[in-house]
């Protein structure tokens, strides 16, 4: 068997769980780069059961447009900008030994150009990469 390209998103790398997706709105991190808003949360033990150390899921709101076909091209740019970057993620996951669950949320108020959208997500992962990096705050008495 041929090994997978890192420039895929395979059904394993999509977060669907319900459960996961409600602790991420309970008690994940989230941060805003226009027109994305992040929220995610880090398993520091990655599970036997999973191979994918990263999970991701895409949402458009109504809100911000109405019309359906508008909403799934959205989320088609943010799906193949995100594949196209996520290996430098994907690699310091690996590395760390940790598991992501991220979602992203467009919260532009129009659909926008497949360019921008590519940048931005650039800026949102390598700030998740530096998040991730950073040492965990020591509680001290001031």
């Amino acid at each position: 068997m041929p090994p997978r390209s890192p420039f895929t998103l395979s059904k394993q790398e999509r977060l669907k769980s319900r459960s996961t997706i409600q602790q991420l709105f309970t008690s994940g991190n989230s941060y805003t780069i226009f027109p994305y808003r992040l929220v995610w949360i880090v398993n520091n033990e990655m599970p036997n059961h999973t191979q994918n150390p990263l999970q991701a899921a895409f949402s458009v709101s109504t809100r911000y447009s109405k019309r359906s076909n508008q909403r799934n091209r959205i989320k088609r740019q943010m799906r193949e900008s995100y594949r196209l970057q996520k290996k430098t993620l994907q690699d310091l996951l690996t590395q760390q030994q940790k598991q992501l669950s991220i979602m992203f949320i467009f919260v532009g108020k129009e659909p926008l150009e497949y360019d921008f959208l590519y940048e931005k997500m650039q800026q949102s992962l390598d700030k998740l990469c530096y998040w991730l990096q950073k040492p965990p705050r020591k509680n001290t008495p001031s």
